[in-house]
């Protein structure tokens, strides 16, 4: 049970994978820290450095993967420094998880389930009928290659969780020491046809993410803040150009009342004093460690994700080489897939993610 004094506030991290591509999900995560109530953002580097490091795992070494996950993954070294970095926070958050089955709906969740206050907007909605998985507790919209994902193992090999064992002790007193504690990790799938819908009700794909990232630190706020009893501070990297997020703000927490502290070319800041809630925007953001951390998970969904779209399609198509669905490459990959997806009466706005 979460404490009710003041000795202790929550720190929230934010980040997304896949916003570029028109292939494939897009996914934004969030990483939930409870940390002492004077804990600065300064404070994190000298925490973690040591157990852990923003720099790809190699054998031997003797530190967790912690870091912006664009330098974290290449496509070229496989998963395995993405995947270690994730095992340790999903160990920190008490869970060695089996397949994704094991994680929805309390660390995966689908974004047609996530709904905003009912008192302001009513909840987002997929265009498609939804279908109940046993072991998923989620509604979401149906692609045979977003129901694989359900049954991916996790880790994908036995060595990840060997090495964890191995390496996470030193983080775990370490944080300890200082009093921190991950309590939670939140992935939130977007799939292409719902990806697509949101453009149409919103207008544009930044809004779509701005829009969502809050939305999902509403739902995390709700799940680990207690309306308000622990002070909260959440970090996101900067929404692209954006810098004015006041009406975002009040359009997702309109019952709050927000005041811009800063807005300038390196962050943007809003505070609520009443609710003892703050956001910050920022270039880089993903330097700090809980939206790395966010960074990390996000991708990782991501790009096991992936490798269910892959799979389905080159199932149909043998030889066909497989996409990470950015563009150039994503036209390619579509202009091959056409004929099937009209064969198997796919249709493009359920694979193809709009602008």
């Amino acid at each position: 049970m979460l404490e009710t004094t003041p000795e202790k506030r929550l720190i929230l991290g934010i980040d997304e994978a896949g916003y570029g591509p028109n292939l494939g999900p897009l996914v934004i995560a969030a990483s939930i820290w409870k940390v002492p109530a004077r804990w600065e953002e300064g404070d994190w580097d000298p925490c973690l450095a040591g157990p852990t490091r923003a720099a790809p795992w190699k054998p031997g070494a003797s530190y967790l993967p912690l870091g912006d996950s664009k330098r974290l993954y290449q496509p070229s070294s496989g998963l395995m420094t993405l995947e270690l970095g994730v095992w340790g926070l999903l160990k920190l958050c008490g869970i060695r998880p089996t397949t994704f089955a094991n994680l929805f709906p309390d660390f995966v969740q689908w974004s047609a389930s996530l709904t905003t206050d009912p008192r302001s907007k009513p909840p987002l909605c997929s265009s498609r009928s939804p279908v109940q998985h046993a072991g998923a507790c989620s509604t979401f919209a149906a692609q045979p290659w977003h129901e694989a994902l359900i049954d991916k193992r996790i880790p994908s090999g036995d060595q990840v969780a060997t090495e964890v064992d191995l390496l996470l002790p030193p983080l775990v007193q370490r944080l300890n020491n200082r009093g921190v504690t991950l309590i939670g990790l939140r992935a939130l799938i977007v799939t292409e046809p719902h990806f697509n819908a949101l453009i149409s009700r919103w207008g544009s794909k930044g809004i779509v993410l701005s829009q969502l990232t809050l939305q999902l630190a509403r739902h995390c706020l709700t799940s680990y803040a207690h309306d308000g009893i622990l002070p909260t501070e959440v970090f996101c990297d900067r929404h692209g150009g954006r810098r004015n997020y006041s009406g975002l703000l009040v359009d997702v927490f309109p019952e709050a009342w927000f005041e811009c502290r800063r807005c300038d070319r390196h962050r943007s800041s809003y505070t609520d004093p009443q609710r003892h809630l703050q956001f910050h925007f920022s270039v880089g953001g993903d330097r700090l460690p809980p939206v790395a951390a966010a960074s990390m998970w996000a991708k990782y969904v991501r790009e096991r994700s992936m490798e269910c779209f892959n799979a389905f399609w080159t199932g149909h198509l043998p030889g066909l080489r497989p996409t990470a669905g950015y563009p150039v490459d994503a036209t390619r990959f579509a202009e091959a897939i056409a004929p099937t997806a009209r064969r198997l009466n796919i249709t493009r706005h359920d694979y193809w993610r709009c602008k």
